[in-house]
């Protein structure tokens, strides 16, 4: 294959990939249900039969996502382990008729059915009652560029296992760093064959799986993959414009490929950000699930606090498609967002209350479920504002 299209996991590599797809990932339910542990790679392979039987052809099966670029880069004693909250696999599907979209989902649901635990009684047990109790997130998108479903199976505070079933997608990645995709079809029809043989995986034996790059250039996304290096292409094209995963890439050592050009593309980011998330509470609330979901779940509340300080750095000096009492507003969210995550670092029975920016907020109501802590005596609650350079290359720590 060529280098530049794909490539060959390593031995390394497909022990990577193995170990993420076999470790289960536990689902705990907010009713009496009862909790699921489920391996990604054997809920892929009872999603995968099922859709068989109903007639859904599937093209491929592919994880991609941050637990994609955990297993493809280097690894170096320099460099911290890519962090992933999600699992992201991807089953190109054919969608002939809408009726399809209603098939794919009666049949995600009815698979959990298969890891409950053994005893359970589950003949009265409906999709709906699945879908309530099991499902965190699911997406419909049909339009003439588009045509996709996405299912999100876990609870609020553990690691997820994302479904999405594809026919035709306009956008499939944000930055090179997150654009590659695994190919797993070889990987489990190598594990069926060694599991009826009994033959053990080696170093001098083990099964054949490509990664592509749905950039155009593979062995490019690769170098910025292992060189923490930030590359994009029409951020306008993406929901939210890229804006909060570019920041959150800074704050984790990651530094602009060309400077210049990124400098550029920064306020696009912010334009499409504005566009898709108009309101102050709209982003309150899209600002709030990002930083639950890749900083506050797993006890990072100070890098947090840096993350919003560089999303304020690029608001302040990037959002020139806003008017400035607009801009006022967003980087007031920004501010009470910061300020409320500072407290709960260093006060951790402190909650962070819902945002109005009509109402101004009550920061002891409403706690959040999880605490975080941290043993510094607590600074002075003031904002953490980040200073950025031309080209926002300053690494925060």
């Amino acid at each position: 294959m060529d280098s530049s299209a794909g490539q060959a996991l390593s031995f390394e590599q497909v022990q990577k990939l193995r170990r993420v797809l076999s470790e289960p990932i536990e689902i705990h339910p907010p009713n009496n249900f009862p909790a699921l542990n489920v391996a990604p790679a054997s809920l892929v392979k009872v999603v995968r039969q099922r859709l068989l039987e109903k007639g859904i052809q599937i093209r491929d099966i592919r994880m991609n996502g941050s637990a994609a670029s955990h297993c493809l880069r280097e690894d170096k004693d320099d460099q911290p382990q890519i962090h992933f909250n999600d699992i992201d696999l991807i089953f190109g599907v054919s969608i002939e008729r809408e009726y399809d979209f209603h098939v794919i989902k009666e049949e995600v649901l009815m698979s959990l059915l298969e890891f409950f635990p053994e005893g359970t009684s589950t003949d009265k047990i409906t999709s709906l009652a699945l879908e309530e109790t099991y499902v965190k997130k699911m997406v419909l998108v049909s339009n003439r560029n588009n045509k996709w479903s996405l299912f999100s199976l876990g609870d609020r505070y553990n690691r997820s296992i994302e479904l999405k079933f594809v026919s035709f997608m306009k956008r499939q990645f944000e930055f090179t760093v997150d654009s590659f995709q695994i190919i797993l079809d070889s990987f489990f029809d190598f594990g069926h064959c060694t599991r009826e043989s009994s033959v053990s995986v080696t170093q001098s034996f083990f099964p054949s799986v490509q990664a592509v790059s749905v950039y155009h250039d593979y062995s490019e996304a690769l170098d910025h993959l292992n060189n923490q290096l930030i590359h994009t292409e029409a951020p306008e094209e993406i929901r939210g414009g890229g804006l909060l995963k570019y920041c959150s890439l800074l704050v984790n050592g990651y530094q602009p490929a060309d400077p210049q050009k990124m400098e550029k593309l920064e306020p696009y980011m912010c334009s499409r950000f504005f566009i898709d998330f108009p309101s102050a509470n709209a982003q309150y609330h899209k600002i709030l699930k990002y930083i639950t979901t890749r900083f506050l779940q797993s006890d990072q509340g100070l890098r947090c606090i840096d993350f919003l300080g560089v999303l304020f750095g690029v608001v302040n000096s990037r959002a020139m498609c806003l008017v400035e009492s607009e801009r006022q507003k967003t980087i007031s969210v920004i501010t009470f967002i910061q300020n409320a995550i500072m407290m709960r670092v260093h006060m951790p029975m402190l909650p962070v209350a819902p945002y109005s920016f009509h109402h101004p907020p009550n920061p002891f109501v409403n706690p959040m479920p999880f605490p975080i802590n941290h043993p510094t005596p607590p600074p002075a609650f003031q904002p953490v504002h980040w200073q950025p350079g031309p080209s926002h290359t300053a690494q925060v720590r």
